[in-house]
């Protein structure tokens, strides 16, 4: 079975947006930023030249201030000399003339004092003068490191903008993108959705193939197309979807299921096995996954197996007609006929139209004795599936069985015309044709029959019947045999022809295996009295015809044969009264056997 997922719903388009950023404005701060870093550092530059020149300044004046202060105090030291030396020496030199020139000194020395007094307080005085020059630049310093401090705060407040900016702009850009991918997910999906209900397979697979253009990783996609490549016998290409589903979404239980049908139908039976066990891994739900299993566990024997993944599939699914139907196949199996039945009937209550499930139901009604009834779904089956071949083929043999031949002969040809590889066909043509008399058609309908099947131990069987010579009858005898040891008419195909070939224990042999496998067949019953009578042993092959005639009393062989019998004990007979009655059971024989041969002919 396969899967197939449906989209609900709508997919709404989404318009991809594109969004231009606020750019101008954030170049406009980053100007002021700039300009007002190029200012601060030009103040800063100044100001550093305003301090060099101000320590300059500072050193001239501490230079001309220690120069003065060096020269007074040096005219204080010469003046204190001049005054010890004048103290020392006035008393004795002291007159008149000289006491003027030392007035004079004392007059020069003490303006030269109050010049260099002057000069002194002039240079504290232009000291104090710049000071609030420096002050002022000071403050200036303080202004523009404070406007500096500012600046850098707004060059951080810029680039915390910009990252903001930034973000935002990444934001948009996923969003965008985002719109696009929602954009080309939602055509994915309508592309999807058309694929499911298209019915050209071809046209379905292109509409899939677009669908993943337009979103790659679409593992239902894969999955589907898969399905469709499948169908159109492209296993390779499905296999490939199937693996392609896999990888993008591991859990995919469908895509385990359906690579596990392929893997099925190319004879992977373990790989088939394991992807059923992942897709019910995955979900313990998935019901069509347990009914796939249940298919699979019982080709490979295991009923049990089988029979448990069914009930579980009918447990998660009650409405599930395609598992009643193989249940009910299983349970016809295990010889559980009215469990069979009971499953047939839900199974096409569910689904009217399930042809398969007439078939198979026709196929238990006909094991039933039911003959009308299995008719009557062998018809159903092909009025709702025209091309249903074994259908066809069934309803050939039934209707061969009521003695319709030519009936029969067109639904073995219908057969062989929808299914030119139908062995069984072949085989069920062969045997008509065999009865109508065209033994040249009947030898090449079951010469196709092996051809398609070399294993076909009933066509050998059939087919050495057929021959004329006897060595080709023996082996085809011989492989049927060996194909089919519990054939109980290949051995006594093989005894009658051993009788032939006068070869009586072989023939004994066989006969006598042929009724240890099938002790209600009478033919062998039958070909054990003719072997019995070769060996002149009438009294032992009269029973034999006996039990033959007890199982189908419309054997013509056996009555003749046993009038043989009758009449042979006769010819040894000395008692004539007991004579007379071995002629006369002869003779009753006898006509029992010409009368039946006028029904054969009527």
């Amino acid at each position: 079975m396969l899967f197939c997922l449906n989209v609900l719903g709508q997919q709404k388009n989404t318009v991809p947006m594109t969004v231009q950023p606020q750019k101008p404005e954030v170049q406009v701060l980053e100007e002021t930023v700039l300009q007002l870093q190029a200012e601060n550092q030009a103040m800063q530059k100044q100001l550093e030249r305003m301090e060099k020149e101000i320590e300059l300044y500072r050193g001239d004046v501490r230079a001309d201030t220690s120069k003065m202060n060096t020269n007074m105090a040096l005219w204080f030291s010469v003046l204190t000399i001049v005054m010890a030396i004048l103290g020392v020496a006035i008393p004795l030199i002291l007159n008149k003339k000289n006491e003027r020139i030392v007035e004079k000194l004392l007059s020069d020395a003490k303006q030269e004092a109050v010049s260099a007094k002057e000069q002194a307080e002039k240079a504290e005085k232009a000291l104090n003068s710049i000071q609030p020059q420096v002050e002022a630049v000071k403050e200036q310093v303080v202004s523009a490191t404070e406007q500096a401090k500012q600046a850098k705060q707004a060059v951080t407040d810029i680039g915390e903008l910009r990252t903001h900016v930034d973000a935002i702009e990444k934001k948009i850009n996923e969003e965008a993108l985002a719109a696009e991918k929602a954009a080309k997910e939602a055509q994915a999906s309508q592309l999807f959705t058309q694929a499911l209900s298209e019915k050209d397979r071809q046209k379905a697979i292109e509409l899939y193939t677009q669908a993943i253009d337009f979103k790659p990783d679409f593992s239902w996609a894969y999955n589907n197309r898969g399905i469709l490549r499948k169908d159109m016998g492209d296993k390779e290409g499905a296999m490939k979807d199937y693996e392609k589903a896999i990888g993008l979404d591991p859990n995919n239980a469908a895509a385990y299921n359906n690579r596990g049908n392929l893997k099925d139908d190319k004879g992977d039976k373990e790989g088939a096995m394991k992807d059923y066990d992942k897709a019910i891994e995955r979900d313990p739900n998935y019901a069509v996954a347990y009914s796939n299993r249940g298919n699979l566990r019982c080709d490979i024997g295991d009923k049990e197996g089988a029979m448990k993944d069914y009930d579980k599939t009918i447990e998660l699914d009650s409405n599930n007609a395609v598992t009643y139907n193989n249940r009910g196949n299983l349970r016809k199996d295990k010889g559980d006929k009215e469990g069979a039945m009971k499953d047939y009937d839900k199974a096409i209550e569910l689904n009217p139209n399930y042809a398969s499930a007439y078939y198979n139901r026709g196929i238990l009604r006909d094991d039933k004795g039911d003959k009308e009834g299995a008719m009557k779904d062998y018809d159903k089956a092909i009025e709702l599936d025209p091309n249903y071949a074994s259908a066809y083929n069934n309803r050939g043999i039934l209707r061969d069985e009521n003695g319709d031949k030519e009936g029969a002969m067109k639904d073995y040809d219908k057969t062989i015309e929808l299914d030119p590889n139908n062995a069984v066909a072949y085989y069920n043509r062969g045997n008509i044709k065999d009865e109508k008399g065209d033994k040249e058609g009947a030898m090449k309908d079951y010469d196709k029959a092996i051809e398609l099947n070399l294993n076909y131990a009933a066509a050998y069987n059939n087919r050495g019947i057929l021959r004329d010579d006897k060595e080709g009858a023996m082996k085809d005898y011989d492989k049927a045999i060996e194909l089919d040891p519990n054939d109980a008419k290949a051995y006594n195909n093989r005894a009658d022809l051993w009788l032939i070939m006068g070869e009586l224990d072989k023939a004994l042999d066989d006969v006598n295996n042929a009724i240890k496998l099938d002790s209600t067949y009478h033919v062998s019953f039958v070909t054990r009295g003719e072997v019995y009578l070769a060996m002149n042993l009438p009294e032992k092959a009269i029973p034999e015809f006996d039990h033959a005639l007890s199982i189908n009393e419309g054997v013509k062989q056996a009555y003749e044969n046993r009038a043989k019998c009758f009449r042979k004990l006769a010819e040894t007979e000395e008692d004539p009264t007991k004579k007379a009655e071995l002629i006369a059971k002869a003779e009753a024989d006898e006509k029992k056997a010409e009368s039946l041969k006028k029904d054969d002919k009527q």
